[in-house]
């Protein structure tokens, strides 16, 4: 892992906003990619406590007609779906990362730790952290199970069809 464990998350944010910004300029017209840019690096001024860039902001915004404002909202919903995506995809990298490499760090245990019941984060868990099982073991557990004890009548199921399974799970 790099010293930085975040740079690659911050890295596919950049990637996929800069896509992003060719498709609205493909698509939008570069109106509305400007206009966008605009708004983006007012809030990004604003939120470092610059309350000028604030006002303007909120000036921009308020004189903004409808029939455009809508792309600029959409522009800024797509951009906050593809970080979303980046950001599990990077959960992702990092949890694999922890599993292969023996000097990896652990993820980070707040949320977790507030989900098992613990109030306070600051102190580092016990060295096993039990884990929240449901009985029979997780659903794709229970149905590779059932996949792996295939009957003869069976030849024609896959033991991944899921409607079907959850309606067996069902009828029992």
């Amino acid at each position: 892992m790099p010293a930085d464990p975040h740079k690659p998350l911050r890295d596919d944010v950049r990637l996929l906003g800069e896509l992003l910004g060719e498709t609205l300029r493909a698509r939008g017209g570069a109106t509305l990619f400007d206009t966008v840019e605009r708004v983006r690096a007012l809030a990004k001024g604003s939120r470092s406590g610059r309350g000028e860039q604030f006002a303007e902001l909120a000036a921009l915004l308020a004189d903004l007609p409808v029939e455009s404002a809508t792309p600029l909202a959409r522009a800024f919903s797509h951009f906050l779906s593809l970080a979303n995506v980046a950001e599990q995809h990077h959960r992702i990298r990092r949890r694999r990362a922890y599993l292969t490499e023996a000097d990896a760090r652990p993820p980070e245990f707040g949320s977790r730790r507030r989900w098992l019941g613990s109030g306070d984060d600051a102190e580092e868990p016990a060295a096993e952290t039990p884990k929240v099982k449901k009985a029979g073991g997780t659903l794709f557990e229970r149905m590779a199970s059932r996949g792996s004890a295939k009957s003869d009548d069976d030849d024609d199921k896959d033991p991944l069809d899921i409607p079907r399974f959850l309606r067996s799970q069902n009828n029992q």
